[in-house]
């Protein structure tokens, strides 16, 4: 459960960005709010299904999932590896830096797997296999439908 726990802080901490705590100040809000990005992939890696890069378009995706009734598992075998959610955050500008040649940071791949309850977390090097309930598996398996 622990490493369930810090896995996925790992992976949705870095997306949420830097806010001061006063989210009623629309100013301070976009001022704090790093510009992020879900890119969704196919299994082949070079099909882009769609770009999340609104901050609403991040923070239902992560909201629409029950983080929490996730449970670590091991993979059936025969699965089938449908598309990757690649998570990147734009990098912090520095001292003494212009901020005009940031980059993107990759932080975390989720792989989801056809018509299944499971998922893969890739983040710093460590893999992370989970069994997700019911309802995530439909939310991650709409992404890469025709809508």
């Amino acid at each position: 459960m622990k490493r369930l726990l810090v896995a996925l802080s790992l992976a949705t901490i870095p997306l949420y960005g830097c806010h001061n705590g006063n989210l009623d100040s629309s100013i301070n809000e976009e001022e704090n709010w790093k510009a992020q990005e879900i890119v969704v992939l196919k299994a082949d890696e070079s099909t882009v299904v769609k770009r999340l890069s609104q901050e609403v378009e991040i923070v239902h995706f992560i909201g629409s999932l029950q983080l929490d009734q996730w449970k670590v598992a091991t993979l059936p075998k025969g699965l089938t590896l449908l598309g990757t959610f690649s998570f990147n955050q734009e990098e912090t500008v520095k001292f003494g830096h212009d901020g005009l040649s940031s980059k993107e940071n990759h932080r975390c791949d989720l792989l989801y797997y056809e018509d299944s309850r499971y998922v893969t977390l890739k983040v710093i090097g460590f893999q992370i296999h989970f069994e997700i309930p019911p309802h995530d598996a439909r939310e991650l398996q709409s992404y890469f439908t025709d809508k």
